[in-house]
């Protein structure tokens, strides 16, 4: 039985005889962008892709913007994949010039390589480096289109699946070794693919763990083989999400919220730098309380925007709850005070349907076990655990996180806040909970964020941090 990958090859060879692959017209400069050296310069460095289709998830991306997910990626991307075969893949040589007039990262041109002229055409579009698999090539051939990628200054990504392909590739000078996880003769992912072979990938290579990766953990994961990757190929998740920007830096960081934001500098310094919530403050008592107008103005950062609110007004005033989600299009609102199971379903009527609520509970230093009993709200989406303190929030103090080990509650729908600083952010991010609240830990002094310690926060959350 022909496989998946056997049937591409063979459409392949009708194109190249058939001359789809012709050049732009006009001289084929050389690549000035170097993938291997923009790989060196970013710990992990990531190599994102701009995919529409595949043959084993169909189409993937229903409005297929490569500009608009280049210009996502850019800030945190080492590097651009753009999937150029178009009977299977749904992309096309104008797919990869648009990426390349977008983005000032080196792009990668990937195809099912078999031909000096898709190099050619490649380098003529823009690419910058070619994707050569073992899986399709002899050694020979190889050699010859590596001849023809180094003419024109191309990096080359040479992908293998297992212990005799990688060998191939060691033998041959491969310098960027790519490891699919995906064996693209069945099209299934086995995640240990690349663990399996990492340790036999020689030390001057640059190692690119490929396939399967759309969470936090399973990128972090990989830091625990003996030899970590030096980068990831992240396509289907990124390409396939409604919102790429808040997939993208969930994935490199978790879930991350900056609470009390003020100023829309702060607000967009979280955003840039890797947050996928912001909170805004609505009790009068806090150093760091927004008026709802002004909030508004902090909104425009495309972060996802949770209400905080001490109080629970359900009275159509200017204070009324479910005016101000609306208002603001919150993703959440957080409770900050006591409220009966009544006041909870009532307010989760008047929400929208996209609007959560989050409990903030109580935590004693000692035991969860009062705690638990409140935990059981079929209205919460969320609970937000923080220790106890005399401020409804922003104490700067932390509980015991060992103590979340024991607690019957989905770690899905637990919050983590007090006192996450960028010193114990890592232990925060290992207790598992969905998101992580950062509130005095960045601050310079109550109220104003410090965009230096924000910075260092995410600094200290990049994939291959060690405690």
């Amino acid at each position: 039985m022909t496989s998946v990958l056997e049937t591409i090859v063979a459409n392949k060879k009708l194109e190249v005889a058939a001359g789809k692959y012709q050049s732009l017209d006009g001289p084929i400069t050389k690549s000035k962008r170097s993938l291997k050296d923009s790989l060196m310069s970013r710990a992990p460095g990531l190599i994102l892709e701009c995919k529409s289709a595949s043959p084993s998830k169909g189409l993937i991306a229903k409005n297929y913007q490569p500009a608009q997910l280049a210009k996502s990626y850019q800030p945190f991307a080492a590097g651009v994949s753009v999937l150029t075969d178009e009977k299977y893949f749904q992309g096309n040589m104008n797919h990869l010039k648009t990426v390349t007039q977008t983005t000032h990262l080196p792009v990668l041109c990937k195809d099912f390589v078999i031909s000096k002229e898709q190099i050619i055409c490649a380098r003529s579009y823009g690419a910058d480096a070619i994707l050569l698999m073992l899986s399709v090539l002899t050694n020979a051939l190889y050699i010859d289109l590596a001849e023809q990628a180094k003419l024109l200054d191309m990096d080359i990504l040479t992908e293998v699946h297992n212990e005799q392909e990688l060998d191939r590739a060691i033998q041959l000078d491969a310098m960027i070794i790519g490891i699919n996880n995906r064996d693209l003769g069945t099209l299934k992912i086995d995640m240990a693919t690349t663990a399996r072979l990492a340790s036999k990938v020689p030390k001057h290579c640059l190692m690119i763990s490929e396939s399967g990766y759309s969470s936090n953990q399973q990128i972090n994961n990989a830091f625990s083989n003996k030899r970590s990757p030096d980068g990831f190929l992240v396509g289907s998740h990124l390409s396939a999400s409604d919102n790429t920007d808040l997939a993208l830096r969930g994935l490199l960081f978790g879930q991350i919220k900056i609470c009390g934001l003020k100023h829309i500098e702060e607000a967009q310094a979280a955003f840039d730098n890797g947050a996928s919530y912001g909170g805004l403050i609505f009790s009068k008592k806090s150093p760091r309380y927004i008026e709802p107008d002004e909030a508004l103005e902090l909104t425009k950062v495309p972060l996802q925007w949770v209400g905080v609110f001490t109080e629970l007004v359900l009275d159509n005033s200017d204070e009324d709850i479910p005016s101000i989600s609306r208002r603001l299009k919150l993703k959440a609102v957080q409770i900050h005070c006591s409220a009966s199971e009544q006041q909870l379903s009532d307010l989760r009527a008047r929400l929208p349907d996209d609007c959560e609520i989050w409990l903030l509970v109580r935590v004693n230093q000692n035991t969860l076990s009062a705690s638990q009993v409140l935990l059981t709200s079929p209205s919460v989406q969320r609970f937000l655990l923080e220790p106890e303190g005399k401020l409804a929030g922003g104490n700067g103090t932390s509980f015991n996180w060992d103590l979340l080990q024991s607690l019957n509650l989905d770690k899905n729908k637990i919050v983590l806040a007090g006192g996450i600083n960028p010193d114990n952010i890592l232990e925060a991010h290992k207790t598992a909970a969905s998101i992580i609240d950062v509130n005095s830990g960045v601050e310079d002094r109550p109220g104003v964020k410090s965009a230096t310690k924000i910075a260092h926060l995410f600094k200290q959350l990049l994939p291959g941090k060690k405690l």
